[in-house]
């Protein structure tokens, strides 16, 4: 293995992953801006990266309005 530059990306659920550094990142990814060996960006990745979970189940703004856990709807 090569220590190649990568690259650290996000998606909008703020998920976190590398990337190679020549190369546009995947449909739904975009670059955090920072770039080093796959180790240092590992390491950036831990630092950064807190909250596992995705945006939607940190955020109840994100949330669908349908989410029978608060919708307080019953059927009867």
């Amino acid at each position: 293995m090569t220590d190649s530059p990568m690259l650290v990306v996000v998606n909008d659920e703020e998920q976190y992953s590398i990337w190679w550094s020549d190369r546009e990142p995947p449909a739904g990814w975009r670059a955090t801006g920072f770039t080093g060996t796959r180790q240092e960006c590992l390491d950036h990745i831990e630092t950064v990266w807190t909250d596992m979970r995705p945006l939607s189940a940190r955020d109840p703004e994100t949330r669908s309005v349908r989410d029978p856990a608060t919708s307080g709807s019953r059927d009867r």
